[in-house]
């Protein structure tokens, strides 16, 4: 996979959409590994083009003042320009890599502390580029990747249909 960093520059204050761009930070990314897109920032458009942000790329968070959120990891897939700030590291998988395994594995390996040994802490808790690239993963054929993922997206739709049912029944 081609492994990037964000852009760094102070976003706090930039809630005004007619600066530019939105960035994505590490604040929009779920521990669930979705995007949260309430409270974005945005900045002037970026001269480079790694960090136009494709559909497909994996955005994970590197850096956190939390433990718990270093390694959250969400899968881009939203229309538009949008671009991801620096404590992101922005994951675009090649040929042998299903996207969504990925996804679904950075996250199983973040929940279940797998991540957690490869970090570091100064001020905040931490895991870079190099340390990422370096991190083993499992990688079983393209084929098993994809029925893993077809196997894994039902599972996750027949529990939200389960979810539905129960917000239905308890609020008749």
């Amino acid at each position: 996979a081609q492994v990037d960093y964000g852009i760094y520059e102070s976003v706090k204050d930039n809630k005004d959409p007619s600066i530019g761009w939105p960035i994505i930070t590490g604040g929009n990314i779920t521990l669930e590994g979705k995007f949260d897109l309430d409270d974005l920032s945005y900045i002037k458009p970026p001269t480079k083009e790694n960090f136009l942000l494709k559909k497909g790329d994996l955005l994970f968070n590197w850096r956190s003042g939390s433990h718990e959120h270093v390694g959250k990891t969400a899968r881009f897939g939203m229309d538009g320009n949008y671009t991801y700030a620096s404590f992101i590291l922005r994951i675009r998988v090649k040929e042998k890599i299903n996207n969504i395994y990925l996804h679904h594995l950075l996250n199983h390996m973040r929940r279940t502390g797998l991540l957690a040994r490869t970090t570091s802490q100064q001020v905040n808790f931490k895991m870079n580029a190099t340390i990422f690239k370096k991190l083993p993963i499992i990688v079983p054929p393209y084929g098993e990747q994809q029925i893993f993922v077809e196997k894994l997206e039902s599972f996750e739709k027949h529990t939200q249909e389960i979810i539905n049912h129960l917000h239905y029944l308890i609020f008749l």
